[in-house]
């Protein structure tokens, strides 16, 4: 993520403007508005008196001003320079806060400190979170965990019915750079490879994983596995002993998964 360079210097909006001293409101680190946590995230920026980090961006800087009556600081920022950004940039940005949360401008993105995030999913480290779906009949539901992270490690989905457990199911996880969208990769009996692009949400204080078309694409490729001599279609997972699909039955994901705790088993 480029520090964006203004066109127009915000100095001229701003008559009065003093340099600024000690320890400020924004030498912290600040996550895009909505993220649920700060940990393998991204889009945090981190802004110390001297530097201002992101992903794969590191600026110096070179001026500091704060704007009187006002919880604002304009940053004259010199970017790049290094092996990762060979070539060097300059920019200014405005930095207003509101509350915990703090606006960048001219780009307008919104930040969250992350030091103020709710307590609950955060609160707890992404290998111990497990996520559940619905129940799509009575005791049947999934439980999904990041066993490995969510950047690039395994996932483990394990398959309820009746309250027993039927199936386990891994897939491999990977997260892109600059914003966070993630993927799910499931192997599957017939078809190979079947992924899905997701992006952890919150909603009503709980964080979700949701995998819009997981489901319907594995269904789609793996309907008619027993007739290529398959003993059962879709993704590949190791069985329960008391546990055999039906002839129509498929081992399919669900598409939404909801933040259901925090595991402490070792």
């Amino acid at each position: 993520m480029r520090l964006i360079t203004c066109a127009v210097g915000i100095t001229l909006l701003f008559a009065n403007v003093c340099e600024t001293s000690a320890k400020e409101w924004w030498h912290d680190s600040f996550v895009w508005e909505g993220g649920t946590s700060c940990e393998s995230n991204d889009s945090i920026m981190t802004f110390t008196s001297t530097e201002a980090k992101g992903w794969e961006t590191f600026c110096k800087i070179t001026k500091q001003q704060k704007i009187k009556g006002v919880e604002a600081v304009i940053l004259d920022l010199r970017c790049g320079g290094d092996d990762m950004d060979p070539e060097t940039t300059t920019s200014q940005e405005l930095l207003v806060r509101t509350e915990e949360k703090m606006t960048i401008f001219p780009s307008g993105k919104r930040y969250e400190r992350c030091s103020s995030l709710r307590p609950g999913a955060s609160e707890c480290a992404i290998e111990k979170r497990t996520f559940r779906s619905d129940e799509q009949s009575p005791g049947s539901y999934q439980v999904l965990q990041f066993k490995g992270g969510v950047l690039d490690g395994e996932a483990l989905l394990t398959g309820y019915k009746d309250n027993v457990l039927a199936w386990t199911a891994s897939a491999r996880g990977t997260c892109s750079n600059g914003a966070v969208i993630c993927r799910l990769a499931f192997d599957t009996m017939n078809s190979g490879e079947v992924s899905d692009a997701y992006l952890p949400i919150e909603v009503e204080g709980k964080q979700w994983i949701v995998l819009p078309t997981i489901r319907q694409n594995v269904y789609q490729t793996e309907r008619y596995s027993t007739m290529h001599g398959k003993p059962y279609g879709g993704v590949v997972a190791k069985l329960a002993k008391d546990f055999k699909p039906t002839d129509d039955e498929l081992v399919l994901p669900q598409n939404v998964y909801k933040y259901a705790g925090c595991d402490e088993t070792p």
